[in-house]
């Protein structure tokens, strides 16, 4: 297994157009899955592949379940959802961050990207990769001197507009939280996977 960062997200065609991966420190993949309400009594190992079929069935039913798969890399347990972002909802974010810190990152297909931190059930900052750069949050000045050592600033406090802000603001996650994931078992391996209700 290899430690890649995250900042190959940015420019990655792998995954789908919607892709959320959310991170959280010292947890189990098993403890991360029922953090975000999976179903884990129907966990069971999926590749990228496996999951993609799951969710290929689910999208003519009336109650869309998806599948996230979770593992390891470093401190951090980390759960992808290839096609989905019901990661980045703030009541699950709190809920993953109950009792440790979560990271999530993701994008959207219509070409919208997000970083949110947050810790003891709070979220302390939350942005999108935009101009000018502005955060919500309890603190959301946080991780504003870590994102001036990437060349970002808040309100256009700094050299934006950047060419590729979403890889700045990964770049950002990787040297300030140690993020990475782990290539390319995170598309090939038999992952922890569970389901959750889409709503």
């Amino acid at each position: 297994m290899t430690l890649s960062g995250v900042r190959w997200l940015a420019g990655t065609e792998a995954l789908d157009p919607d892709y959320c991966v959310t991170f959280a420190r010292g947890f189990s993949p098993m403890e991360l899955l029922a953090s975000m309400g999976c179903a884990v009594d129907e966990a069971s190992p999926m590749t990228s592949d496996d999951a993609a079929d799951f969710m290929s069935q689910q999208y003519d039913d009336d109650n869309l379940r998806i599948m996230i798969r979770a593992g390891m890399a470093g401190d951090w347990a980390f759960a992808i959802e290839d096609g989905s972002i019901y990661g980045q909802r703030p009541e699950i974010m709190k809920g993953v961050a109950a009792n440790t810190e979560a990271i999530c990152l993701y994008r959207t297909i219509r070409g919208i990207s997000g970083f949110g931190y947050a810790r003891e059930s709070d979220i302390i900052c939350a942005f999108m990769a935009k101009y000018p750069l502005s955060a919500s949050g309890s603190d959301p000045a946080r991780l504003e001197s870590a994102l001036q050592r990437v060349g970002l600033g808040f309100g256009g406090n700094g050299p934006f507009p950047s060419e590729s802000p979403w890889e700045d603001i990964l770049r950002m996650a990787e040297e300030e939280f140690s993020l990475a994931l782990p290539l390319p078992d995170i598309f090939t391996a038999g992952l922890l996977a569970a389901p959750v209700m889409y709503e």
